[in-house]
């Protein structure tokens, strides 16, 4: 285990409704890659929904990720 990773795509400019899983993997993978790894553990997703947004009528649904970031060694390369 390297750390432990969060990624959350919120934002006011974003469009939210607009993202999917693919852009939270996307995120992901390139904290992933800058830490020198290969693989995130205890991968958790979904979406949430911002009460104080939705009172002024703004895109209040965002979507999330977590799990720990980990090196995977290669069975080629022994």
């Amino acid at each position: 285990m390297i750390e432990s990773v969060k990624v959350t795509i919120n934002g006011i400019f974003v469009q939210n409704q607009l993202k999917t899983l693919d852009d939270v993997k996307d995120k992901m993978v390139s904290i992933v890659r800058s830490k020198n790894a290969n693989a995130v553990l205890s991968f958790k997703y979904g979406q949430r929904s911002t009460f104080w947004r939705s009172l002024i009528g703004m895109d209040d649904v965002h979507w999330y990720a977590a799990g720990v970031i980990a090196v995977i060694p290669d069975p080629k390369t022994k």
